[in-house]
């Protein structure tokens, strides 16, 4: 019996070269097991659907009708996912390989009011890498453990299993030497610096957990304990606090549940009031950054868990100001659970406790955030405006050095909060002249932290709300840049945001929107990933 042709037959000369796409798929063969007949365009869309929903749990419904217009470039740019589905299942490293780039001419179809150009194409590359713009990474087959670029989620909302897993087993670490990615050990990253870490930082790192080793036996190894030891302990929580951005999250908990262990170990071994009281301070600003750090993760439960460690022995030894950072931290994580009434019933009982200052600033700003998630614009002007006064007169008296880093609410955060607050009201104009006095401000604030990457993507949804579509892009310029490990809740969770605001009908027909919430897709996906990786 004589075997059937191929499908397809090489292309003679003079003919059109094929699209690298529809030659990889001739190079496959079916898998019908036909001998001669390559890979069918209705193939490899049931192969690319199949891969998604066994590895990723995603539907993307691709058809032949889609391949055949990959093929003939009438589509130049899929969605992320089908993307990543094609590469895998054809045994490509890179989209571009298939002929798939982003579209860099302008859209030609009528869109809101824009006022510029469509991103270009490395602005359009779907992924980021750390420091740099690229096409994306494929992830890792969860079946076979085999590795092609970075390890992606299962398209979970929240903390992914891999996070809930990862992170009991960084905490519970007992060497502290936490490695985190193929660089080293959590290299801390510049204030704002937007690229990777250096070998200098590297340097950096390293020297300083050699440090923190040596204190760390120094006070086991004594039987009593000296003056040295807790200054040595709060030295040790001031640091972290100050430093708290610069360090990716996991690294973060992992030195944290050490410091937080020793000031409970000292704890066993004096009775003396003066150092109980500054160890059960240090413990509890310990508790404190570590329920930020699992905020960061979107571990909420973890988190509260902390938070409320940290009031309890702020009530310990008075101190007013832990406690009333505790209670709009409290607040925040209600806020981000969609309980935004519980947020305003903690701050409410908070503020009789609160001194006047910037603490009680930071509990007014929480306040109109969570107004506005219940719609009250009266609520919201009215807390704004107290917030506002207590910044003005704050004086944070002579608890500021134990209040100093991530403790701290400086007017960079202040404006930044206020303008949240305003653009989830629907208040975009307000909202932009305050996120943009945030960016003014944040170079020159000590508290500013992450403040300039997350009010980039507030302002970004305030241009689009705006119909500011090419305002919006530029906002994100320096987003694209952070690294994955740096890519905390509150950032990713707005870039979501940002990503809705784009699928909303106003936008549906505009290309350069859908390049941009692909490539926001993307940005989150590998960040929710990334968190779930405590050692490369």
């Amino acid at each position: 019996m004589q075997e059937p042709e191929p499908r397809r037959s090489p292309p003679s000369q003079g003919e059109k070269p094929k699209h690298p796409l529809e030659a990889a798929r001739e190079a496959v063969p079916s898998p019908s097991g036909a001998p001669g007949l390559s890979m069918s365009r209705r193939e490899l869309a049931e192969a690319a659907n199949a891969y998604l929903w066994h590895t990723h749990q995603r539907r993307e419904n691709l058809d032949e009708h889609d391949i055949g217009n990959y093929e003939r470039g009438s589509v130049r740019w899929p969605r992320y996912w089908r993307r990543v589905a094609l590469c895998r299942v054809l045994g490509i490293a890179d989209p571009t390989q298939l002929g798939l780039y982003p579209n860099r001419r302008r859209a030609a179809s009528p869109a809101p009011r824009t006022g510029g150009t469509e991103p270009s194409a490395s602005a359009m590359s779907g992924t980021v890498k750390e420091g740099t713009t690229a096409s994306p990474q494929l992830p890792e087959d969860h079946a076979t453990g085999s590795r092609a670029g970075r390890f992606y989620p299962d398209g979970a909302s929240g903390p992914s299993a891999l996070v809930r897993a990862s992170v009991p087993s960084v905490l519970g670490a007992s060497n502290g030497m936490l490695d985190i990615g193929a660089g080293g050990p959590g290299l801390p990253w510049p204030n704002h610096g937007h690229s990777a870490p250096s070998d200098h930082m590297d340097v950096r790192a390293v020297v300083g957990m050699t440090a923190q080793e040596s204190w760390r036996h120094a006070a086991e190894a004594g039987g009593g304990v000296d003056a040295v030891a807790v200054e040595q302990v709060q030295a040790q929580v001031r640091r972290l606090a100050r430093h708290y951005h610069e360090l990716p999250p996991i690294r973060l908990l992992g030195e944290l549940r050490q410091t937080r262990d020793m000031a409970y170990l000292l704890l066993t071994r004096t009775r003396r009031p003066a150092q109980t009281a500054d160890l059960y301070l240090a413990a509890g600003q310990a508790c404190g950054l570590m329920a930020m750090g699992s905020f960061d993760l979107a571990l909420w439960d973890a988190a509260a868990d902390q938070v409320r460690a940290a009031s309890t022995y702020s009530d310990l030894v008075g101190h007013r100001d832990l406690s009333s950072w505790a209670a709009g931290t409290l607040a925040l994580i209600a806020y981000w659970t969609d309980r935004p009434q519980q947020a305003v019933s903690v701050l409410d009982a908070a503020a009789s406790r609160t001194r006047a200052g910037h603490q009680a600033a930071r509990l007014q700003a929480i306040q109109a955030r969570a107004w506005a998630h219940l719609g009250d614009a009266d609520q919201v002007a009215a807390a704004l405006r107290s917030a506002d006064a207590y910044m003005e007169d704050g004086d944070d008296g002579g608890e500021a050095e134990d209040m100093a880093g991530e403790f701290g609410w400086g007017r960079s955060l202040h404006l930044a909060c206020a303008g949240t607050a305003l653009l989830a009201i629907g208040n975009a104009d307000d909202a932009t002249r305050r996120i943009r006095a945030a960016l003014a401000t944040a170079p020159h604030d000590p508290h500013a932290g992450m403040v300039p990457e997350r009010a980039r993507v507030d302002l970004a949804a305030a241009e689009l709300t705006a119909n500011r579509f090419d305002a919006a892009a530029d906002a994100l310029d320096r987003v694209w840049q952070i690294p994955v490990r740096y890519r905390r809740h509150g950032l990713t969770a707005r870039m979501t945001q940002v990503s809705r605001a784009l699928a909303k009908p106003a936008w549906r027909r505009h290309r350069p929107a859908a390049q941009l919430r692909d490539r926001i897709e993307g940005f989150v996906d590998e960040a929710l990933a990334g968190r779930a990786l405590p050692a490369a």
